[in-house]
């Protein structure tokens, strides 16, 4: 028995008997699950030894839960023009990218893309707070593609050390160090040059227009090898990558794309003068900008030490930075277009450390140990600062904006994770039992507080001019400092598990187990006693003590030399975004307030607009207990998702003239939701009619507030299907094809970080009653 091996290969397996030698050849590894090999060590006898791996070879490995593996040889024959994490995963028939997330959105069998996982050598490095499309703590990838040694795809591994998500799990591992030294230097380029002349826009014209200059380079290099041979080696890796992108929206007369009808470049540069000569504001001039920046950096470095035969270590470090231009308030559908000042520059750094130790200590019982640590910080900066207000300026039926737009007034994330796991695995004949624990910690602090700088809405340019609004509103912590809106929390998470994966015989294999998990904190939300006043419970319900029980069983059954049937059940929970968590510690209506304008002249807020200053009159209203709620119901239950799969492999010959080899494989995946998230209004207002089509009409309890709360829903599921065909030839050249077929369904798609967002951006017929309907995520 053989454990805790590097993925990857070739091995050589030699097997020294008194009966005998026998070597096996060629032998690689893949993550998860274990290979059985048999090896002939008497021709005479005829009589067999088995050595068991960890691992999963390329083929013929024991696997029981939907999901495949990408190692670096099949990565190099993928075409990825991007270069991006995505690129890659696609391979898999059950995923679908996002066309409208410029196909970094990962959507695996039906769910939302903010549910999957990714770990990198052991650590977590997921988009904990539900923030980037692709579903990674940045804008692009976390790690160089060229660092990676393997890619695992879990959409149901019913292995039980396998949780944090209900989409699929990522698992990656990287490039070690050989006794060899090797590197690697290498660069993509891709710009408007290499792109068509035209292209053609939403009504069937062709545009010259629409083809933009544009840029994308990439260059990086990696370097490996040993500092003591066979004992300890290195591997290095460093990335760089930068691009332009046109921007595509602009004023009548332009020759832009996407044209925003009834505002004119004059119209813009009256804008900009105005806020300079009248507020002292420089709000940028539409056209000093002719693309939009991305840059990032990728840092990686990975220590290897086999301390002797039974115990080895490895050590990664990462540093990733990147930031990317965004344009706010700018769409030519709606009539929106922004001076630069309503920009942001999105910053993101992340940096990571782990520590894995892999130790047999004896021809049955081995360990694993694995310590990780994540630090990351998040800045939204608008491009010309962040202490004017957000000013929309209605000049006809079109809009335009300047100063920084409300949701980076005050928008700034750090958090912490650290984790630890150690798992047991013990060979008792035909079983290999396997028990593990492990224990998480995330800290945050998360300062968002849209509108903190004040938003105006002026009816015309000359409005704007003379400094009179049409309308105001004013949200900050109420003692009218923005730092003192920011939450900070911790949560823990305690997991055990217990597994045995029983070999039956040579073609049946049993896996059966059982996982923990509890979570912990001791931060609330501040109490707020308005809400517990009006509704009878209080709003600091938190996830301290709740706890989910996850069964697991699979099993893979070797009908013959070329059939395999495959499958299981099994409860999974997890990736739903702590942004929603947070949005409770921040929205506690007690530090974060609206202000109240009721009482006040008109006058005092709307004429006269400085800009930089809100009026002393309007902060004066901010009072702790008048602010809007975001809650966690307090019968509010862990998300989870039953999935159930099946597959069939079958291994078939097409003659002499077209080969042996081809795989083909049916499956189906079933997931049934048990537990769910969607949101609740308890202000909803009081039905005042009916629609037309029968829909209820209610009216609003207050003007800019509410009180929403995070709740299950017990509806939803999906069902997939999918054939695939796969062939090697003996020449290196290969090919799939699969067709996939998706049934999906949800109450609530949580397409965004705000519960306001969840709650009031999904079509539904009826507002306050959110019903069953097909998944935004069934493609």
């Amino acid at each position: 028995n053989a454990s805790g091996l590097r993925v990857g290969g070739p091995y050589r397996i030699t097997v020294t008997s008194d009966k005998g030698n026998s070597t096996v050849e060629d032998v690689y590894l893949t993550l998860g699950g274990v290979l059985t090999i048999p090896v002939n060590v008497s021709a005479d006898t005829g009589s067999l030894e088995e050595i068991v791996v960890t691992g999963t070879a390329l083929s013929g490995g024991i696997q029981m839960g939907a999901g495949s593996s990408i190692d670096q040889r099949a990565m190099d024959g993928i075409p990825a023009t991007g270069r991006d994490f995505a690129d890659y995963v696609k391979i898999n028939p059950m995923i679908n990218l996002d066309p409208t997330d410029n196909l970094v959105a990962i959507s695996v069998a039906g769910t939302n893309n903010k549910f999957n996982s990714l770990t990198i050598d052991g650590v977590a490095q997921n988009d904990d707070f539900g923030l980037n499309a692709n579903g990674q703590p940045g804008q692009r990838n976390t790690i160089s593609m060229d660092v990676i040694e393997q890619i695992a795809i879990n959409i149901a591994p019913f292995d039980v050390q396998y949780n944090g998500f209900q989409g699929a799990n990522f698992n990656v591992v990287t490039k070690s160090g050989t006794n060899e030294l090797h590197g690697s230097v290498y660069g993509f380029l891709r710009n408007d040059s290499l792109s068509g002349n035209s292209s053609t826009d939403r009504d069937g014209v062709e545009n010259d227009n629409l083809i933009s200059e544009f840029s994308e380079k990439i260059w990086g290099a990696t370097l490996g090898g040993p500092i003591i041979k066979d004992k300890l080696f290195f591997m290095l890796g460093y990335e760089e990558f930068s691009s332009s992108t046109p921007i595509d929206t602009g004023p009548e007369g332009s020759s832009f794309g996407n044209i925003v009808e009834g505002v004119t470049q004059a119209d813009l540069d009256r804008a900009a003068d105005i806020a300079q000569n009248v507020y002292g504001f420089d709000a940028g001039r539409f056209g000093d900008f002719d693309s939009l920046q991305e840059d990032d950096r990728k840092i990686f470095a990975k220590l290897d030490w086999n301390i002797n035969e039974d115990h080895r270590a490895s050590l990664t470090y990462q540093n990733t930075k990147g930031n990317k231009i965004f344009i706010r308030n700018t769409n030519a559908r709606f009539g929106d277009i922004s001076l630069p000042s309503a920009w942001y520059d999105k910053v993101e750094e992340i940096e990571t450390y782990s520590l894995q130790v892999f130790s047999d200590w004896s021809e049955n019982f081995s360990t694993e140990l694995k310590v990780s640590k994540k630090d990351q910080i998040t800045q939204q900066n608008p491009l010309f600062g962040g202490d004017f207000a957000q000013v929309e300026i209605d000049v006809g039926d079109a809009s335009i904006f300047l100063g920084p737009d409300q949701f980076r007034h005050a928008n700034f994330l750090k958090n912490n994770a650290w984790g630890a796991k150690f798992k047991a695995t013990y060979i008792a004949g035909d079983h290999e039992i396997s028990a593990g624990i492990e224990y998480d910690v995330f800290d945050v602090f998360n300062l968002f507080i849209p509108g903190s700088e004040g938003v105006y809405e002026f009816d015309g340019l000359d409005n704007f001019e003379a400094r009179i609004a049409r309308d105001f509103s004013y949200t900050n912590a109420f003692t009218n400092v923005e730092e003192d809106g920011g939450a900070a929390f911790s949560t823990k998470q305690l997991t055990l598990y217990l597994q045995d994966v029983w070999t039956v015989n040579e073609k049946l294999s049993l896996q059966l187990g059982m996982r923990f998990e509890r979570f912990s904190t001791g931060d609330k939300p501040a109490f707020n006693q308005s809400f517990f006043d009006k509704y009878g419970f209080g709003n600091d319900a938190t996830l301290d003590g709740k706890n989910i029980f996850l069964p697991r069983f699979g099993f893979n059954y070797a009908h013959d030399e070329r059939t395999t049937i495959r499958g299981g059940v099994g409860l999974f929970s997890g990736g739903s975004p702590n942004v929603w968590i947070s949005n409770n510690y921040t929205n506690d209506g007690v530090t974060i307030v609206n202000a109240d304008l009721s009482g006040l002249d008109p006058a005092v807020y709307l004429e006269n607009v400085d800009g930089f200053e809100i009026p002393q009159a309007v902060q004066d209203t901010l009072a702790q207990g008048n602010g809007s709620v975001n809650y966690l119901n307090p019968d509010f239950k862990l998300p989870a998702s039953w999935k159930i799969n099946l597959a069939v492999e079958h291994e078939f010959n097409l003659g002499e003239t077209l080969g042996d080899g081809y795989l083909v494989t049916a499956e189906a995946l079933i997931t049934t939701v048990q537990n769910a998230t969607n949101w609740e209004e308890l202000r909803a207002g009081t039905q005042i009619g009916t629609a037309p089509d029968g829909r209820p009409i209610y009216n609003r309890e207050g003007r800019r507030s509410f009180d929403l709360g995070l709740i299950n829903t017990t509806q939803g599921g999906a069902e997939v299907f999918s054939l695939s065909l796969q062939k090697e030839y003996d020449n290196g050249v290969s090919f799939s094809a699969a067709y996939t077929n998706t049934s999906a369904r949800e109450v609530n798609p949580g397409t965004s970080s705000t519960a306001t967002s969840n709650f009031g951006k999904v079509g539904v017929s009826d507002r306050n009653n959110f019903e069953l309907a097909t998944s935004v995520f069934e493609n």
